[in-house]
């Protein structure tokens, strides 16, 4: 650690948070922003910082600082597309993060859903998906 810490956060934090969530929210003509916005385009911090200073994720700072969480909700039928949507790029050998980022979901969205389907797919789609999950395991942990 160097001689001076740098405060991050400091007691102002509420309120810058504030004007850039505004500022973003204007750029993208939206009344609340999602998280990925934040990350793509926020000029403040981090989330991971805001996490590790306030120990609080970005839902609650957006919450403490009075606004709205952006939330998706899908009707069944809508969440039924999207849960083949999401099998057929996994057995096309996409990873979660590919996955994500096609469908605008969250990666961890789309591995709880991949699991879920999984559970209740025949016999010769789960051993597909088990070819794919060591695919990737091996292609990511290879050194």
């Amino acid at each position: 650690m160097g001689r001076y810490q740098i405060n991050i956060i400091d007691k102002n934090f509420y309120k810058k948070f504030k004007i850039e969530y505004n500022r973003i929210c204007k750029k993208l003509g939206k009344d609340s922003i999602s998280q990925r916005d934040w990350d793509k385009y926020n000029e403040l911090l981090c989330r991971t910082v805001m996490k590790r200073e306030l120990e609080e994720t970005f839902n609650e700072t957006v919450r403490k600082v009075g606004y709205k969480i952006l939330k998706r909700s899908f009707s069944k039928e809508d969440s039924e597309k999207l849960n083949k949507k999401i099998l057929r790029l996994r057995l096309d050998g996409k990873t979660y993060v590919e996955i994500a980022n096609a469908l605008n979901i969250c990666a961890m969205t789309a591995r709880r859903r991949t699991n879920k389907m999984y559970n209740i797919s025949s016999i010769e789609v789960q051993k597909e998906l088990d070819n794919i999950r060591e695919y990737n395991i091996r292609k990511f942990t290879k050194r």
